[in-house]
């Protein structure tokens, strides 16, 4: 009993103790309290949670500075840089350019139409390359277009051009018809498909002929028409253009890579036909000797140049026959001949006259022509017409007149070759009025004109070089004259005279002396 006495008795003291300390415990402040179990909360969690992985920083552009450029007379695309992508979107390259540069940015939204899915990643490396030329090589990939202005660079997906022209707004014709029906038939005639009678062959009578034509329209010599053509099939099908003839201005909006096309070929067409041919041409006519019966002999001309002078009888306008002098002539005379020593040279035959001495600039496939004689004017056709009414009669006449040319027309067309050379097409016709009878009807109140006229023409293409001397000739014609002598005398003058008839040859020359200015 004892034992537990004591035992309670312990019990007692301890817990007396413990209330003891308690109280004491409670006495403290609560904020310092909280503090300790903060501190002690804190150092269990370091204890027992992981540290969290550091994360990754995420790459980052540098940002362009947003503000104009202060000195528009720099250029920002000069910057060379060392760069290389792998399969990179197109609109990152263009923002890191823009970034290099210090540019801001602009991407037309139409560049998604424009760009196809299979280009709109781009590989390429550029070491030590201006952003020009980096940005120029991008562009010309993806076939867009770019611009820097006030300090924002612009990608669109169409470029806008003005191409100046400078060519001719009105246009030239040249029509070349030599020959015709040398028997004097018509043409127009035919006999029937079942056999031809007596009659058939008396109103379709023989005859023969040999005619060379030629055209050179508006449509070939039209160069906005043809350039208006040719823009058509080189634009893409949102492509668009406007021409002015007036001004000679042209618009082009389309992808950058058709405006190089239609640049290149404005360009080719510029360099041939600003070209210019200059022609000193001498039209001469050489009254033959008498002892000179077929022309002049053009074989000795080669033997008369002497020095580094050339006769070439090669031409293109046909086959050349030393057989009959008759025959036209077409020669080339390369090296420097002196026209002073061909004018000697003609004079061997006869007396010389220089009918034209013109000196003239025509341009790359343009006709010119000169033209020396004189127009001559007949009356044509009479007509009359007869009617009556209440009695009376009346009568009123309609003269139709034309004209006549006499003396040379030269037509001259020049090609340049893409070797500098010169093809010329020339054409000279030479006419003479031999006669114009007067063929009177009605008793001699009225009469028309019949002209009788000479013509000498031809057509030939030459190749030469520039410097060349061109010689035409073989145009030969005669002419017949009747010469009556008598004595001044009344009564006896019909007895004392005599009719004497002369004959006597022409041959026109033509040379021509070729440069290309």
């Amino acid at each position: 009993m004892k034992q537990e006495k004591r035992w309670y008795a312990l019990k007692w003291v301890i817990l007396t103790f413990i209330l003891f300390n308690l109280c004491a415990c409670a006495s403290m402040e609560n904020g310092s309290f909280e503090k300790d179990a903060a501190k002690l909360h804190a150092l269990l969690q370091n204890q027992t949670a992981p540290s969290p992985l550091p994360a990754k920083p995420k790459p980052q552009f540098k940002k362009p500075v947003l503000k104009p450029i202060a000195d528009e007379s720099v250029n920002p695309l000069n910057r060379r840089i060392t760069v290389a992508f792998k399969e990179l979107d197109y609109h990152k390259v263009f923002y890191f350019l823009a970034c290099q540069c210090g540019l801001n940015l602009m991407l037309d939204p139409e560049l998604e139409k424009a760009i196809p899915p299979e280009k709109q990643k781009i590989t390429f490396t550029f070491k030590n390359f201006t952003v020009e030329e980096i940005l120029r090589k991008v562009c010309e990939l993806l076939d867009v277009s770019y611009k820097v202005e006030r300090g924002v660079l612009w990608i669109k997906p169409y470029e806008e051009k003005f191409f100046y022209l400078d060519f001719l707004p009105f246009v030239k014709q040249s029509n070349l018809n030599i020959g015709g029906d040398v028997l004097g038939g018509s043409s127009n005639g035919g006999g029937s498909n079942g056999g031809s009678s007596n009659e058939d062959e008396v109103s379709n009578p023989l005859t023969g002929e040999f005619r060379i034509s030629g055209f050179m329209g508006r449509e070939s010599l039209d160069m906005y028409a043809q350039i208006k053509d040719a823009i058509k099939e080189m634009l893409s099908s949102d492509g668009k253009f406007i021409i002015n003839r007036t001004v000679g201005v042209l618009y082009v909006k389309d992808r950058p890579s058709r405006i190089e096309i239609i640049a290149r070929y404005i360009k080719a067409l510029k360099e041939r036909y600003t070209k210019q041919v200059i022609l000193d041409v001498k039209i001469i006519e050489v009254s033959l000797s008498r002892d000179v019966n077929r022309g002049i002999d053009w074989l000795d001309l080669s033997n008369y140049l002497m020095g580094t002078n050339r006769v070439a009888f090669n031409t293109l306008g046909g086959t050349v026959s030393m057989e009959n002098t008759e025959t036209p002539v077409r020669i080339t005379i390369s090296g420097n001949p002196s026209i002073d020593a061909i004018l000697s040279f003609l004079g061997k035959y006869g007396k010389v006259k220089i009918l034209s001495n013109p000196r003239i600039r025509v341009l790359h496939a343009q006709p010119a022509l000169i033209s020396v004689g004189t127009s001559i004017g007949y009356i044509k056709k009479i007509e009359k017409e007869t009617s009556s009414e209440s009695g009376t009669t009346t009568t009123s006449m309609t003269v139709d007149t034309s004209s006549l040319f006499e003396g040379i027309l030269l037509g001259i067309t020049p090609y340049i070759t893409e070797n500098n050379q010169v093809i010329l097409q020339i054409v000279p016709i030479k006419s003479d009025i031999l006669e114009l009878e007067k063929a009177q009807f009605e008793g001699g109140s009225y009469f028309v004109t019949l002209p009788k006229v000479n013509l000498r023409e031809m057509s030939s293409i030459i190749k030469t070089k520039p410097g060349d001397l061109v010689v035409i000739g073989g145009l030969i014609l005669e002419k017949k004259e009747n010469n009556e002598k008598r004595v001044e005398i009344p009564i006896i003058d019909k007895i004392f005279r005599k009719k004497q008839n002369y004959s006597s040859k022409t041959e026109l020359v033509i040379l021509i002396r070729v440069k290309v200015d």
